[in-house]
């Protein structure tokens, strides 16, 4: 835990007791990512490249609609992948399963569903050293992996609250 906290990966707090004696120590991971590959891999970089490629050879709206259609085609191969070989499509995951495999993919999403409409929040970007940049871009991405694991269109979803328009969560509000 030591090691964790001189890489800023952990913080640490310490509580004294109301007797006395040693005071109590808390550690608390922070929203920092660390990644270890063997050998390093460069892929930030090549999709720092790409997206800026995507941008610059279109306008925004058709930057911000493919990246939607790549992440809907995205979603719904994940959602298959969830399934199995032996379900036909179209698919439609339940809200629980969609949490469930985000949070496998790294957010730290929590979902609720009434049955009619599905609220996604989540605290962390995964893409957050792209998104700055890339916002519209990123962000289209992810509203449409999201429409592709949930089986339902573009027309939808309504996005209410972004981590890149500097709001402390994003929030993503879905018809089912």
């Amino acid at each position: 835990l030591e090691k964790l906290r001189e890489l800023g990966l952990v913080s640490i707090s310490s509580d004294r007791r109301p007797h006395g004696g040693r005071p109590t120590k808390g550690y608390l991971a922070v929203d920092k990512r660390l990644e270890i590959m063997v050998p390093p891999r460069r892929y930030e970089r090549l999709a720092r490249l790409l997206l800026t490629l995507l941008g610059d050879s279109l306008d925004d709206a058709a930057a911000a609609d493919q990246a939607a259609a790549i992440g809907r085609a995205y979603g719904e191969a994940q959602a298959a992948e969830i399934v199995g070989p032996d379900v036909a499509g179209p698919l439609t995951l339940a809200v629980k399963a969609v949490e469930e495999w985000m949070r496998r993919s790294g957010y730290d999403a929590r979902a609720s569903s009434d049955g009619s409409v599905a609220v996604i929040e989540i605290g962390n970007c995964v893409y957050g050293e792209l998104a700055p940049r890339h916002r519209r871009i990123v962000c289209s991405f992810d509203r449409g992996t999201l429409c592709g694991l949930l089986g339902v269109d573009q027309s939808a979803h309504t996005q209410t609250h972004a981590l890149s328009a500097g709001d402390p969560f994003c929030r993503h509000v879905i018809s089912l």
